[in-house]
């Protein structure tokens, strides 16, 4: 609301107390909660600066004998007091621009009559104070306001949440009137919006009118057209977001640009103004002071805030991230699994010494005994190698030594496959396959990876630095996006990008609510339960803020009318209407086909069997060709 107050008093002459009643003075700084007082007039004498304190006893006492009474009253209610007079060449001196010590605490008391404070009111130093942090209270007992403005050389600039309070000596000395004074737009210097605040009658006191409220005054801004700036468009999107404004057309607007839109539209309908929008190219975190509302919101990460703006609500969360459809292709394809994970290298290496070792054991029995000589000599390994596979043996030996090592390999494979079996199945069942889950994976999985073609995602891509890698996502991918289809090669608007997804084999990195909004219109039950999304490129959490910018003289009131927007639900239910979730999988279980790419290692034992027999095959007729020549006729 209004965070300060300064009430400006004059005419601090040898007739202070036939200019004005001083308890009035006092009734209208109770009345403000003033804790702090300057008061600024005239003096036809030597330049002055008396400053009074309760702590101190001031050594002016015979300087402006009539104010040192009213300064001693308002000590006593426990306000500081302070005075700053003109000498007669105009000698000015700045308002001290010191912190109130609390809210509507710093009055200042102007002699309007006094014409060097008329002239210097209109200077940069003071017109910078009438943006609410002060108070004004302008005493005139003969100059009248009509006066002011028809004197004035430069324009006297007010705001809407000025607080100047223009008291008026009526003919009777004993009444004064209470006007208050503020403007409609800081175009519009000179021109003032007049509302009468109450009176003060010597008998009856201060009488404020009831029903006046400066806030529901000022909220009515009579179809004032205010200067409304576009955030990070392209020039190809203004005639959209325009026709959007106008109720044409809705189609390519964001879902966070229609919030922001619907939340000005708000605005309008309660304080009753226009917007005249233009167009800048200017960063995001920038906002021309010049303009008085933005069209869109702007980012603001956790760590830091909008620069040059003042942050009015905070509502939206930007969430960005990576959304692909889950296909056949992808099933195991980011699994870091493989088929020899469920045993450690020391314990293939120790299976392999162990059949080593048992080959030179049965190679051994058969040396003992002469009668097993007879069998062909690769018999051992065979059956070696059908044990493994748990099918047996042929063999059908006396011996109990050789049947021991038979079946000892034999119960050594069965527990070996049952416990690869069980890992393998155990992890396949405990983990539904999900697709990608972090950037490399991303980078390694058969997706073509796509961005959104709109600002903010090319903002926050060259804030972040970002770029690299997505010049290393074509590099990489083979830019398998279509140049027809895309901008850029890596950036498409949703429609087309919610189009590839339907297909698959793409990943889109977006808002996620805007992909949302179009896939729910363009899946089905089975194909939503296909998606999945990962986290995307930027790892702060932004947010999205209406924003005004820093000074602004409507920031109060908007202020003021968001809040009770949110109190009564009003932002909650713009937000789920502008924002979608993840539509919901209405979908049954999802069962995907193995692809060959998944059964790779099978089919690489096959071929591994199929080559060694082939070699084995090509040996035994090198040998057996050897043999017969070296044999005589």
């Amino acid at each position: 609301m209004f965070a300060f107050t300064l009430l400006v008093f004059a005419c601090v002459d040898l007739a202070w107390t036939s200019s004005f009643d001083g308890q009035m003075i006092k009734d209208i700084l109770a009345y403000k909660n003033s804790q702090r007082v300057m008061i600024m007039g005239c003096n036809d004498g030597k330049f002055r600066e008396v400053s009074f304190d309760k702590s101190k006893k001031s050594s002016d006492e015979m300087l402006f004998l009539e104010f040192v009474p009213l300064a001693k009253d308002l000590m006593l209610t426990g306000v500081f007091v302070q005075s700053m007079h003109y000498t007669s060449n105009d000698k000015f001196s700045k308002i001290p621009s010191f912190a109130p010590s609390s809210p509507n605490s710093y009055t200042i008391i102007a002699d309007i009559d006094c014409s060097t404070v008329r002239k210097n009111i209109q200077t940069v130093e003071f017109q910078d104070k009438f943006n609410g942090s002060y108070a004004w209270l302008f005493i005139a007992n003969e100059y009248k306001l009509q006066d002011l403005v028809l004197e004035q050389k430069k324009p006297f600039c007010l705001r809407l949440d000025s607080d100047v309070l223009w008291i008026q000596k009526a003919a009777n000395s004993c009444f004064y009137h209470l006007i208050d004074l503020f403007t409609l737009s800081d175009k519009r210097c000179g021109t003032f919006q007049m509302t009468q605040a109450g009176h003060w009658r010597q008998t009856s006191g201060l009488h404020i009118i009831d029903g006046f409220s400066k806030v529901k005054l000022r909220k009515n801004l009579h179809q004032t057209m205010l200067r409304g700036l576009f955030m990070h468009s392209p020039p190809d999107m203004l005639k959209t977001k325009l026709n959007q404004m106008y109720g044409v057309d809705t189609s390519e607007a964001l879902g966070h640009e229609l919030f922001h839109y619907a939340l000005l539209n708000f605005l309008q309908e309660e304080h009753n103004f226009s917007v005249e929008y233009q167009y800048s190219s200017q960063e995001r975190s920038e906002i021309i002071p010049s303009y008085d509302v933005v069209a869109s919101g702007v980012f603001q990460s956790l760590q830091d805030k909008p620069l040059n703006a003042r942050i009015l609500l905070q509502s939206w969360t930007y969430r960005l991230g990576f959304i692909f459809r889950l296909t056949p292709e992808l099933n195991g394809a980011t699994r870091e699994t493989s088929y020899l994970s469920p045993f450690t290298d020391t314990t293939w290496y120790s299976v392999v010494s162990v059949l080593a070792l048992v080959l030179g054991v049965l190679q051994c029995i058969a040396i003992f005994h002469a009668e097993l000589s007879s069998l062909a000599r690769n018999h051992y390994l065979i059956d070696t190698i059908g044990l493994i596979a748990q099918q047996g043996t042929a063999q059908s030996s006396a011996y109990i030594s050789l049947r021991i090592v038979l079946y000892a390999v034999l119960i050594m494979a069965f527990l070996l496959y049952n416990y690869y079996t069980a890992s393998i199945v155990g992890e396949l069942l405990s983990c539904s396959n999900q697709g990608p889950a972090t950037i490399d994976q991303l980078l390694n999985a058969p997706l073509a990876v796509m961005f959104a073609n709109d600002s903010y995602n090319r903002a926050l891509a060259v804030d972040n630095g970002t770029g690299g890698l997505m010049q290393q996502f074509v590099r990489q991918q083979h830019a398998r996006v279509p140049d027809a289809m895309t901008s850029d090669r890596i950036y498409a608007d949703v429609r087309t990008a919610v189009q590839l997804l339907k297909l698959g084999g793409y990943a889109f990195h977006c808002e996620l609510t805007e992909a949302f909004r179009a896939i729910s219109s363009h899946f089905d039950a089975h194909e939503i339960c296909e998606l999945r999304t990962m986290k995307g490129l930027y790892t702060e959490l932004p947010l999205m803020s209406f924003v005004v910018p820093q000074g602004s003289m409507y920031a109060e009131q908007f202020k003021i009318t968001l809040t009770r927007a949110t109190e009564i639900g009003l932002i909650k239910r713009l937000l789920n209407t502008y924002s979608s979730d993840q539509p919901t999988c209405l979908g049954g279980p999802l069962v995907h086909p193995v692809v060959l790419a998944g059964v790779t290692a099978p089919f690489t034992i096959l071929a591994a069997g199929f080559v060694s027999s082939f070699v084995i095959f090509l040996l035994e007729k090198i040998i057996y060709s050897m043999k017969t020549l070296s044999q005589p006729f």
